[in-house]
C-alpha cells in the first residue's frame, strides 16, 4: 500500500514538472527576446521545485458510495501562555520574551533571570544567556522523563517540592515586607561606617615572571634600555595570562592578592614614580603540576618577577555618591533576613489556627533513626524486631 502511494505521488510530481517545462518553452517562443531564457529557466525550475499543489482528501461517503473531497485538516495549535511584564519577581530587561518551548511549557527569559540568581544565591558563577537557557532545556527535558517515571510521585521528591514551596511562600511575604532605605537612613548608616566602606590603598601592578635570577637581570636592563614593557612579557614571561594580559596584574591592596603575592605588592608600594621598575628581582617559590597522566605531580619551583609599578591610589574616605549603592544592598539585605524570621513566624500561627496538625505521638515512639551506613539501615528495616529496640 505505502509503495504504491509513493509511485503515485513521484509520478504526479513529474507530470507536474513536465508540463510546467512544455508552459515555460511556449512563453519564450511567445515572447521572443523580450525575456532572457536564463529568467525562464529559474522561474521554471522555482515552480517546479515546489511541487504540485497539496492533494485533497478524499473520502468515501457510506450511504451514497460517492466520493468526497476535503480541504487537509490544519495543524493543531497549542495554547501558550501569557506572561506580563508585573508577574516576574527578577525586573530585567527582556523578562517577558519567549526563548523556548519544550512540549507545551514555555521557557521565558524570566526563567533565566531565575536560574541566574539562584547560581549566585549558591555561590555559582554567572553563565551566559545561551548557556543558561542550554541549562534549563535541559532540566526541563530530565524533569518530563521523570515525571513519565513516576518520579513526582518518590517521597523524596514529595518531601523537596513541600520544601521548596514552603521556602517560596515565607520569601515571597518576606520581599512584601522589606522597605528600601531613604536617604536619611543610608546617610545615617555611611557616617557609623566610616571605617568599615573606607576603601585601602591600592597599586596598580604589572609583571614580568621568568626562571632564573639572571633571565630577570637580563629583562631589567632591557627594560630600562627603551623596550616595551608589554612585549616582553609577552614573549618571556611564564606567569599566567602574561600574553593576553601583557603582564597586568592589576590593583593590589599591601596584603597582596590571589594573583599578586605579598612580596610582589610589596616591592611595587616600594617604587616612588609611575613606571619605576624595581632594582632586583622578586624571588616566589611557588607550585605546579609536571607529567601527564598518572604520571602527573606536584612540584615546587622559583620564579623571578621583575615588578612594575603604575598608579597608586590612596586611602579613599567614602563618599555618599559612591557609597550609595553598597549601603542600600546592605540594609536591604538586613530587612530581608530579618522580614524573613518574622514572615516564617505569622505565617506558621496562620496556618495551625486554620487547619491544627494532628500529632500521633504513640507511633511517634516507635520511630527509630539511626546514622548508619545504608547497607546497616537496610537490614535494620528488614528485621521487624529492630522497631522494639
Amino acid at each position: 500500500m505505502r509503495d504504491g502511494r509513493a509511485f503515485n505521488v513521484g509520478l504526479n510530481a513529474a507530470i507536474h514538472c513536465v508540463a510546467v517545462l512544455l508552459e515555460g518553452s511556449w512563453i519564450h517562443s511567445r515572447l521572443g527576446r523580450a525575456i532572457a531564457p536564463w529568467s525562464v529557466g529559474v522561474l521554471l525550475w522555482a515552480a517546479c521545485a515546489s511541487g504540485p499543489a497539496a492533494p485533497a482528501v478524499v473520502r468515501q461517503s457510506a450511504s451514497s458510495g460517492a466520493a468526497q473531497a476535503s480541504p487537509p485538516s490544519p495543524p493543531a495549535q497549542q495554547p501558550r501562555a501569557v506572561l506580563g511584564d508585573h508577574d516576574c519577581p527578577i525586573v530585567f530587561e527582556g523578562q517577558s520574551l519567549q526563548v523556548a518551548e519544550v512540549d507545551t511549557s514555555v521557557i521565558w527569559g524570566c526563567d533565566l533571570a531565575i536560574e541566574n540568581a539562584l547560581r549566585v544565591r549558591q555561590g555559582l558563577p554567572t553563565l551566559a544567556p545561551r548557556a543558561l537557557l542550554r541549562e534549563t532545556v535541559e532540566v526541563a527535558l530530565l524533569s518530563r522523563e521523570a515525571t513519565s517515571r513516576e518520579l513526582n510521585r518518590h517521597p523524596d521528591t514529595l518531601g523537596r517540592v513541600r520544601a521548596t514551596l514552603a521556602d517560596a511562600l515565607v520569601r515571597a511575604a518576606a520581599r512584601a515586607q522589606t522597605v528600601p532605605a531613604s536617604e536619611s537612613e543610608i546617610a545615617a548608616y555611611l557616617q557609623t561606617h566610616v571605617a568599615d566602606l573606607t576603601r585601602d590603598e591600592r597599586v596598580h601592578v604589572r609583571a614580568i615572571g621568568v626562571r632564573t635570577r639572571a633571565a630577570a637581570l637580563r629583562i631589567i636592563s632591557r627594560l630600562r634600555a627603551g623596550e616595551l614593557f608589554e612585549t616582553l612579557a609577552q614573549h618571556e614571561s611564564v606567569l599566567p595570562g602574561a600574553v593576553r594580559d601583557s603582564g597586568d596584574l592589576g590593583l593590589s591592596p599591601r596584603a597582596g592578592t590571589e594573583l599578586i603575592p605579598l612580596a610582589v605588592a610589596s616591592a611595587a608600594f616600594g617604587l616612588a614614580e609611575y613606571a619605576a621598575i624595581a632594582d632586583a628581582p622578586v624571588t616566589i617559590e611557588r607550585t605546579v603540576m609536571v607529567g601527564r597522566g598518572r604520571r602527573r605531580r606536584p612540584r615546587r619551583e622559583l620564579v623571578f618577577y621583575v615588578v612594575q609599578r603604575l598608579e597608586h591610589i590612596g586611602t579613599e574616605p567614602p563618599a555618599l555618591e559612591a557609597s550609595r549603592r553598597r549601603i542600600m544592598l546592605r540594609l536591604l539585605g538586613d530587612r530581608y533576613r530579618v522580614a524573613v524570621a518574622a514572615a516564617r513566624t505569622s505565617l506558621l500561627e496562620q496556618a495551625r489556627a486554620t487547619e491544627p496538625p494532628q500529632l500521633n505521638v504513640e507511633a511517634l515512639r516507635l520511630v527509630r533513626l539511626r546514622s548508619a551506613s545504608p547497607r546497616s539501615n537496610a537490614s535494620e528495616t528488614s528485621n521487624p524486631s529492630a522497631l522494639n529496640r
